[in-house]
């Protein structure tokens, strides 16, 4: 979002899947509890490893404990000295006036394990709504799907795409 925000010359078009940009939509009150309880969580976390922190995340929303492959232990330590994305500061009008197309896609979470759709799926969705709006995007949601919709369900993620880049 910064970078086709910076050079919307550069993009023909913006995807979001799933984003966590709550600081689009941190107005919004979901999302703002969503801020609040993340903000609280991690000003509390002791230094993990990257496998603790793999099973804390999925243990906190109720999700069986993932595999700890050396693929996922690479990501999980590269997201462990990350700035966590609900902090990112959006340009938000810039994006809103850049000409190319712009689709948000989130998944539905209505399958999803019930403190995993509260705590995550809830204020995802919140923020997938209120970001589209105030980027003058297209939302849709992707039946059958939570919070990965491109592994859930990609043959309809990618019919998405087609129709956005074929317009563009």
């Amino acid at each position: 979002m910064i970078a086709a925000a910076r050079r919307p010359e550069a993009a023909r078009s913006l995807t979001l899947v799933e984003p966590g940009c709550y600081q689009a939509a941190a107005d919004h009150p979901e999302v703002a509890e969503a801020l609040r309880a993340n903000r609280a969580a991690y000003a509390d976390l002791p230094d993990l490893t990257p496998e603790e922190w793999l099973r804390a995340a999925a243990g906190s929303t109720g999700m069986p404990e993932p595999g700890t492959g050396d693929r996922r232990l690479r990501a999980a330590a590269t997201a462990l000295r990350e700035r966590v994305c609900w902090e990112a500061g959006l340009p938000l009008p810039a994006l809103r006036a850049a000409s190319f197309p712009k689709l948000i896609v989130s998944g539905t979470w209505k399958d999803a394990p019930g403190p995993y759709r509260e705590r995550g799926g809830v204020p995802l969705m919140a923020c997938a709504r209120v970001t589209a709006e105030r980027i003058g995007a297209r939302h849709e949601q992707v039946p059958g799907s939570a919070h990965y919709p491109h592994v859930e369900a990609p043959e309809r993620l990618n019919a998405l795409l087609a129709a956005l880049w074929s317009g563009a």
